[in-house]
């Protein structure tokens, strides 16, 4: 995975702390995964132009404490230095076992999105 970081990466969240740096964003990453979790990302759309890119995507994760699959949805923004990830802002909103994270009467469906919700 730090093979796609630039060593200085920065990773800024909503609600936590950033992670800087390729090999502290890898284990954050790998201790993510850790301790039975389950995770699912789905890119639903994304743009990029010159050295920036945006993504839309829910991630789809259960634990062992909660099998059942918790949905969140949000946006992440990427910056790029060559063809390595410099910067990454993560737009979401997480409260494990609330309803899943997504934007109210919003037309998943009909705009084509993966049904992440009924899985």
């Amino acid at each position: 995975m730090t093979s796609t970081f630039t060593e200085d990466v920065a990773h800024y969240f909503t609600g936590y702390r950033p992670v800087k740096g390729a090999s502290d964003l890898a284990k954050y990453w790998a201790m993510y995964q850790s301790e039975g979790r389950t995770t699912h990302w789905i890119v639903d759309y994304a743009i990029s132009e010159g050295n920036e890119a945006v993504v839309e995507f829910a991630m789809e994760t259960t634990t062992p404490e909660e099998p059942t699959p918790a949905v969140l949805r949000g946006t992440e923004w990427y910056v790029f230095r060559g063809d390595k990830i410099a910067e990454v802002r993560a737009y979401y909103t997480w409260v494990h076992g609330a309803a899943p994270s997504k934007l109210e009467e919003f037309p998943y469906a009909e705009r084509g999105y993966p049904a992440t919700e009924t899985r």
